[in-house]
């Protein structure tokens, strides 16, 4: 049973990975009925909680470092242009290392709120503003959580907080681009260094992108 289950681990892992990109590094997505996802991707493919969790750690932990890899690696070649000085790439770093642990804190903020709130948590991490995008919280718009309330699957009072959450993350993601581009201007730097991509250059969403 034990290398039955093994095997199924191995099997799940390119599924589990997609999900953890998707919903973050630790899964605690929970829903109206008090379970996590990751609980039912364990019980899917019939393993340990334990198990699934340091699967999508050791993936995204993977993951990170080869973007981050990828990032130095881009910012370097434009230091070798003459685009950028040396501390210009060292600051950009160091403003992409304060930046993923904002969106970790955040995320974590959201998902606690959403269990608070008894709502599923998909309906606010993976997708940007109106259901589109990608890299941040708020995934659902009105008119499809109104479908939800009018099957039962929310209430009208949790539709009512979500949007309110949706329009305190707008304003929450319009201050800190202000912020960044700043931040960029009083550094000498060009923003398209910093805004219109995930870490490292890819991905949607949010500030910290060098796509050159």
């Amino acid at each position: 049973m034990q290398k039955k289950s093994k095997i199924a681990l191995g099997a799940s892992v390119a599924t589990i990975s997609a999900v953890a990109i998707l919903f973050g590094s630790n899964l605690a997505l929970a829903d109206s009925s008090g379970g996590t996802l990751t609980d039912r991707i364990a019980a899917k493919f019939n393993l340990k909680k334990a198990d699934v969790q340091a699967v999508v750690d050791s993936y995204r932990t993977d993951k990170q470092a080869e973007r981050q890899a990828e990032g130095s690696t881009r910012l370097q070649s434009l230091v070798d242009k003459g685009t950028i000085t040396a501390d210009q790439k060292t600051k950009i770093e160091a403003k992409q290392k304060e930046f993923q642990t904002s969106r970790e804190t955040e995320r974590t903020a959201l998902e606690k709120w959403a269990a608070d709130n008894g709502i599923d948590a998909k309906y606010l991490m993976g997708g940007g503003m109106g259901g589109r995008g990608h890299g941040g919280p708020m995934g659902e718009g009105s008119t499809r959580l109104q479908s939800l309330v009018d099957k039962g699957t929310i209430t009208a009072d949790q539709k009512t907080k979500i949007e309110a959450k949706q329009k305190e993350f707008q304003t929450s993601r319009e201050t800190e681009r202000t912020a960044l581009e700043k931040w960029a201007a009083d550094n000498g730097i060009d923003a398209k260094y910093l805004m219109g991509g995930g870490m490292g250059g890819r991905g949607h969403g949010g500030p910290m992108g060098e796509d050159n």
